[in-house]
């Protein structure tokens, strides 16, 4: 009986050798292409838990907490107080309530998330944005109780609430396309 040259001395161990080798890498090619897309996943699982997070903690509630009391400033605020004295006069108590319970206690929240938050800043926002509306809600709290004109330096910064509106609405944007790929 003639045997083939594959079937004599060390060629069916090798066969077998390379046919295990053959079979363990791609075992361990299709391992590591499982991980990486594991890995992808978790990092794009990860990138959504943050931009929420960054929306839920920090921008979204600064917008919200602005856009109220903008709201409520120009409804019943000094540019919404009629001409007539009798009015003015009643207009201006009514004020006075509502920036002791709506107002001062919004830009005490503003406050707050400014002081813990901003490690939630997008990469592309700063801190020094945010320095002049910080500045403005503690003169704000201080002139009420002690008013002088001093305050003029410290008004509230008009492109603040476009600015966090743009920075929320990049990460909306960011979320919505991470989500959908």
């Amino acid at each position: 009986m003639v045997t083939e040259w594959y079937q004599q001395g060390w060629w069916p161990l090798v066969g077998a050798v390379v046919v295990l080798a053959l079979t363990n890498g791609f075992a361990l090619w299709s391992i590591y292409l499982q991980a990486q897309r594991n890995l992808a996943s978790q990092l794009k699982l990860k990138q959504i838990e943050f931009i929420s997070q960054q929306l839920a903690e920090f921008y979204n509630p600064l917008y919200a907490l602005l856009v109220t009391n903008l709201g409520v400033f120009l409804a019943v605020g000094p540019p919404s107080f009629p001409d007539d004295a009798i009015h003015r006069d009643a207009a201006g108590k009514v004020w006075s309530s509502v920036k002791e319970e709506v107002i001062l206690p919004n830009n005490q929240s503003i406050q707050e998330i400014l002081k813990t938050k901003t490690h939630l800043l997008t990469p592309e926002d700063a801190i020094v944005e945010y320095i002049p509306l910080q500045n403005h809600l503690a003169m704000y709290r201080v002139f009420q109780n002690q008013p002088s004109e001093v305050y003029g330096k410290f008004q509230f910064p008009k492109s603040i609430l476009q600015h966090i509106e743009l920075k929320r609405e990049q990460l909306v944007g960011q979320l919505n396309s991470l989500k959908r790929a």
